[in-house]
């Protein structure tokens, strides 16, 4: 007596759709993958045990753990170092706010400061209250030069199209810091959570602008009908 015969699955859909989100999300490993549900969470039918055989067979591993204070690792595994290598290479420019006491109104009143610093010599480079991001920037750059990149938050006066545009025009790249805080919040499952998002709805996108950096940084996992049209039209 022998076992009947089971004809294998073509499974190409399937190790294409796993590799697009080992992309995505590679540094979870396939028992991160798997337990996170992010397949099945977009549609895909399949087990722990074959998500691990396919993980193998593409020869993938799990990006090496960050160091202390070192790189800045993407999430495909890749990393870069924007580091301040010498002046005028990176600036980072952020608004502190202070505090004055109106002596008629008998009140506080706040007042915001925009600092703008050389990340290589740490020289403050403009100190102003309250005025155009443009204007700051501008007046140090023509004393200064214009820097390669320039690091900031993702506050809505650095994310402006307008500012964008100009920094684009003139050179220079821009460099937020807050995509990782968005991603934990709102994207990477947690186990002691019940594997879900602490925060999904702690990031709201209320503009156009915000909504092409969401998607840029985190593209949706693609669907099993999505996976079949791509490899369809090749």
């Amino acid at each position: 007596m022998r076992y009947q015969e089971v004809p294998q699955a073509d499974e190409t859909p399937l190790r294409h759709g796993v590799l697009e989100v080992v992309n995505l999300y590679g540094r979870y490993g396939y028992r991160g993958v798997w337990v996170f549900d992010l397949l099945s969470a977009a549609g895909w039918q399949t087990t722990e045990s074959v998500v691990r055989r396919i993980w193998g067979e593409e020869g993938l591993k799990v990006p090496a753990k960050q160091p202390p204070r070192g790189r800045l690792w993407l999430h495909e595994g890749s990393c870069v170092r924007l580091r301040p290598e010498s002046p005028n290479r990176v600036w980072s420019y952020d608004f502190v706010q202070g505090h004055t006491y109106c002596p008629l109104g008998r009140r506080w009143r706040k007042f915001r400061v925009l600092v703008v610093i050389d990340e290589y010599t740490r020289e403050c480079l403009a100190l102003y209250v309250a005025l155009d991001v443009i204007d700051v920037l501008s007046d140090g750059m023509l004393k200064r030069g214009v820097p390669r990149f320039i690091r900031s938050d993702n506050g809505p006066e650095f994310v402006a199209k307008i500012l964008r545009d100009w920094l684009k025009g003139i050179g220079t790249q821009t460099a937020y810091i807050e995509h990782w805080r968005i991603h934990y919040n709102t994207v990477r499952p947690h186990r002691s959570i019940g594997t879900r998002a602490p925060a999904p709805a702690s990031w709201t996108i209320d503009s156009t602008t915000h909504h092409a950096l969401h998607q840029s940084l985190f593209p949706p996992i693609p669907t099993p009908q999505e996976v079949n049209q791509r490899l369809n039209l090749h």
